[in-house]
């Protein structure tokens, strides 16, 4: 299953998505829009917040499993311009519910182009539900990308993330993490490997073996606690 921007826009529409995905406008997002991006403390979360025309809505249904991934591509064709992506992502899995999100950046052209991507994803992950979450960045040697991915956790969920890196200029990637309820504890987990510039473009599926986990050169962070602590984690 896939969606797909280019240069910012989204360009599919979740025609082909299964039974228990729902894609909606992002101006549907109501009460979860901005609940999680802290704006006041982050100000590309607040640039992308002026520039909210581009991102979706994504609802799983509690309960629901997927026989196959589902694949966020983002597609950059600068052609000489430089550009300016603001893309707001929110997605709400349902208690009980698993996914597996793969998130792909690569773009087209000069090796030198300049253009500056600055996404925020909003990640409420409701009771018992497991999001693993794989991200591939692949922009170009000039390029400036930064991302925010703000997650909320009830108890019992589980949140586990991959960040590879190649490529950009300026890449940061910052996971901050709210952690709710006082009965069952929930668990997050992220990885993160930088600046592979000697690599060879790796297929978007290969993402999906990296559930063996890191190698001593990641950097790794696991947490199993009452929910109710409320961490931030910064940096992958």
């Amino acid at each position: 299953y896939e969606l797909e921007y280019v240069n910012g826009n989204l360009v599919t529409y979740g025609e082909a998505l299964p039974e228990g995905m729902k894609l909606k406008p992002l101006s549907e997002a109501g009460e979860y829009l901005n609940r999680l991006a802290d704006i006041e403390n982050y100000p590309f979360a607040a640039l992308n917040g002026s520039c909210l025309e581009q991102g979706f809505l994504l609802e799983i249904k509690p309960g629901a499993r997927f026989d196959r991934p589902l694949v966020l591509t983002y597609f950059t064709r600068p052609e000489g311009r430089n550009l300016l992506e603001n893309i707001r992502n929110i997605i709400v899995v349902g208690a009980g519910s698993e996914i597996d999100l793969i998130e792909y950046y690569h773009y087209a052209g000069e090796v030198k182009s300049r253009y500056l991507l600055n996404q925020v994803n909003e990640i409420f992950i409701a009771a018992d539900a497991v999001v693993n979450h794989y991200k591939y960045q692949n922009e170009a040697f000039k390029a400036n990308h930064i991302a925010l991915h703000a997650v909320e956790q009830q108890a019992g969920s589980q949140y586990n993330a991959f960040c590879l890196q190649k490529g950009a200029n300026i890449a940061r990637n910052e996971t901050k993490i709210r952690l709710l309820g006082l009965l069952k504890p929930c668990r997050w987990r992220f990885s993160n490997r930088r600046s592979l510039f000697w690599m060879k473009p790796i297929p978007v599926w290969i993402l999906m073996l990296l559930k063996l986990w890191p190698t001593a050169s990641m950097r790794c962070v696991t947490n199993t606690g009452p929910c109710w602590s409320s961490p931030t984690i910064s940096g992958c």
